[in-house]
């Protein structure tokens, strides 16, 4: 359990504190050499430290803050610069001189005095920013903001704002053509702070805290591109015009435990208290009796205002401890809306999907299910939280490609065979048509697609062909042909993704088809592993044969025809190299323990490659987790259960396998990751499986991969909104009137 103790502190100004290192002044450069400059300034940005005696707060410098420093009148106009400092015995960082980043600084001209203009961040200066009057810079001040959650290590955490939105400005006007120039420097932005209160109700739970979100009033824009542009003297702060078209009139906070805690979103126990800060930067003095404080929990929304009072621009405004969040409803679930709350600038490559492996076969997708409820129901599937699915397709006739549902004597199945034995089931087009009807506009899923190894080939047309055609004739189909490393969860909203896994051959005269192609053959091979990493890592490709922008890691699952044959004494014999041909061929079977180490594989990469936040510039591996098919002859399953070829067993053991991989991440056993597209048997058997502590269900371990998505921040493309043209949310325009005063209780939705 945490325990946050964090005094609330009434601060309306902010100082920047400053020093001197009693340094010796050098000689003052001639014409044309490198201007000077010193910082005597804050000593580190990690984060606001203890308030002076008259309530401000000191903002320090770390090593190698980077800012951009201008003057009209100099040879050289602008330079980047960074801080140098040096660090005491005490281990508080001293200010020094500004050190220049490349081959030349500011350079002094001619002139007999100069005026310097300076802001920070430099990273937030946007590409060809600098005006001609070098007094005017075009800056981003970021609408998505991160408080990271510092472990204080004796049962209290801190909360560190995101300094790289705390901007910073200098001016030093009239300076002596050869002097050293000494900025110092002041806050641009405004500081909102306000503490968190954990739910205090008898029967509250811990909450979870997903996103902050502080909405100013529709005409006072607080974040996005600005222009800054100094006044004529360092008294007058430097004026802010936002660019109207690419601006936003709110600002997201997400708060997320740093280092070993493992970076899932913060989460406030009973009674638990933190401070957090948000910073804008509005274009003048403001009210802010129209601006309102959003608290989005796992399942709940909070809303309030943020109170009556003037926001003065460069200063803190101190909320106050807010109403607690009495979260003793959060275990509600609504699988519709599971992901309401994942920033739509989030790569793709960072969501799990839970989903079903042959999902209209009964062979795999059985066990006790409630009443009214039909095992192998797309829609059903749907509704309990299914959004991948795997048709294994074969051609139902000559024209027909239909799904594999069980054998040819099955009323249910698909067959088709050389005597021309039509049997009743689903088309593919119209299994299609059934998943594209239940997606909705604020989510996507994804279709695997394989041809049932052995069936009948009646027609010239190529089952990927009949994918392809399906595919065109629905609307709501992802156009793969468009996907890249930077492709989003915007990008594919109310849309049904299409793989196609060939067996082991690429399709190259499909151009303009929809459906996204991988190599990963169902007919495995021992190769795959005994290999180093032990996992397929496929190039995803184009109709066309073009290789995509990205990439599969695979972890495939098996669908084997019998549980024996005779002659041979386990599946790992049943391979051309030992004999077998046609439709016994196969392939190597994997066991038990050979799948789970290739799991576990593909899972220890995740967490590798997306700890500390995943991919910066895009990201460019999917990930497919296959949990279903059967167990092989001779595996140690077999001997545990004692009966031959039940795909329950499979089931019941990488169930429970994925769900506490998941628990591993929540209760911080180990940091957050995706696990991609899982594809499991009996997604929606009520019966327990395996042992847990509590009954475990194929509709819980579901429900648990859909939520991780909603635990953790994920990689997202900065460059992008995270809520497009202001929507964040389902209804959210639809949570009520606010209160009128910061002393309010929270309206929630």
């Amino acid at each position: 359990m945490k325990f946050i103790n964090i005094l609330p502190i009434a601060a309306l100004t902010l100082l920047i504190s400053s020093c001197s290192d009693n340094k010796e002044v050098e000689p003052a450069p001639a014409a044309g050499k490198d201007v000077v400059f010193s910082a005597s300034a804050p000593q580190s940005r990690t984060e606001y430290q203890s308030p002076n005696a008259d309530g401000s707060y000191p903002i320090w410098w770390l090593p190698n803050d980077q800012m951009l420093v201008m003057s009209p009148q100099c040879a050289i106009k602008y330079g980047q610069y960074q801080v140098g400092t040096t660090v005491p015995a005490t281990g508080a960082a001293s200010a020094g001189t500004l050190q220049k980043i490349g081959a030349a600084g500011v350079q002094w001209g001619e002139d007999a005095t100069a005026d310097f203009y300076s802001v920070y961040p430099y990273s937030k200066v946007e590409q060809n920013g600098i005006k001609p009057d070098s007094k005017t810079v075009t800056m981003r001040m970021p609408h998505i903001q991160n408080d990271y959650i510092h472990n204080n290590g004796n049962g209290t955490y801190t909360a560190k704002a995101d300094m790289d939105a705390s901007f910073l400005y200098a001016q030093a006007n009239g300076v002596k053509n050869g002097e050293n120039v000494n900025l110092g420097y002041k806050s641009l932005s405004t500081a909102i702070r306000f503490t968190l209160v954990g739910p205090n109700a008898t029967n509250a739970q811990s909450t979870q805290i997903q996103y902050i979100r502080i909405t100013s009033a529709n005409d006072t824009r607080i974040a996005g591109q600005m222009d800054v542009t100094f006044g004529d003297n360092a008294t007058v702060i430097p004026s802010v015009k936002y660019n109207q078209d690419d601006s936003y009139n709110y600002v997201y906070i997400y708060s997320s435990y740093e280092g070993a805690e493992g970076g899932g979103y913060l989460t406030l126990e009973k009674g638990q208290k933190i401070e957090l800060n948000a910073f804008v930067i509005p274009e003048q003095d403001c009210n802010i009796e129209n601006w309102t404080i959003e608290v989005q929990t796992l399942t709940k929304k909070y809303t309030k205002a943020l109170g009556k009072g003037n926001l003065a621009r460069g200063m803190i405004h101190n909320l106050g401890e807010l109403p607690a969040l009495d979260a003793d409803n959060e275990s509600e679930w609504n699988v519709e809306n599971w992901m309401v709350n994942i920033p739509r600038n989030t790569y793709i490559c960072e969501i799990s999907l839970p989903g079903s492996w042959n999902s209209m076969n009964p062979d795999f997708q059985q066990g006790t299910v409630p009443a009214g409820i039909t095992a192998t129901s797309l829609t059903d599937q749907y509704n309990a939280g299914a959004r991948a699915f795997h048709f294994d397709t074969r051609w139902k006739d000559i024209n027909t490609l239909g799904i594999a549902a069980g054998d040819a004597s099955n009323s249910s199945g698909n067959g088709w065979n050389t005597s021309g034995k039509v049997t009743n089931g689903s088309s593919f087009t119209d299994a299609l048509t059934v998943l594209t009807q239940n997606v909705k506009a604020n989510e996507y899923m994804v279709v695997i697609c394989t041809f049932a190894q052995g069936s009948a080939v009646p027609n010239s047309k190529t089952w990927e062909q009949a994918v392809s055609e399906a595919c065109a004739q629905n609307s709501d189909i992802y156009d793969g042909s468009t996907i890249t490393r930077k492709t989003t969860v915007k990008d594919v909203l109310g849309k049904v993704i299409v793989i196609c896994n060939s067996e082991g051959t690429t399709p190259t005269n499909l151009s303009g088809s929809k459906c996204l192609f991988i190599n990963a053959p169902l007919s495995l091979n021992s190769e795959i592993f005994s290999a180093t990493p032990p996992y397929n890592d496929d190039v995803i490709y184009l109709g066309s044969g073009t290789a995509s922008a990205i990439k599969m890691i695979i972890s495939q699952c098996q669908t084997e025809y019998k549980a024996f044959r005779s002659g041979f004494s386990n599946y790992s014999d049943q391979s051309p190299a030992n004999g077998v041909t046609g439709s016994n061929n196969r392939g190597f079977f994997p066991s038990y323990e050979e799948r789970l180490k290739q799991l576990n594989a593909v899972l220890e990469w995740s967490q590798k490659n997306y700890t500390g936040g995943g991919a910066t510039d895009g990201a460019d591996k999917l990930i497919y987790l296959g949990l279903g098919g059967i167990t092989g002859g001779y595996s140690s399953l077999l001997k545990r259960y004692g009966t031959e070829n039940n795909p329950d067993y499979i089931a019941k053991e990488y169930g429970p396998w994925i769900y506490n991989k998941i628990q591993d991440m929540v209760n911080q056993t180990t940091n957050y990751y995706p696990v991609g597209i899982v594809l499991m048997n009996n997604v929606l058997s009520t019966q327990s499986i395996g042992t847990t502590g509590t009954t475990l269900t194929g509709p819980e371990v579901m429900k648990q991969i859909l939520l991780l998505n909603n635990r953790y921040q994920k990689a997202y493309d900065k460059d992008k909104p995270a809520w497009p043209n202001g929507t964040q949310s389902l209804n959210e325009n639809q949570f009520g009137s606010v209160a009128t005063n910061a002393g309010d209780a929270w309206v929630r939705q």
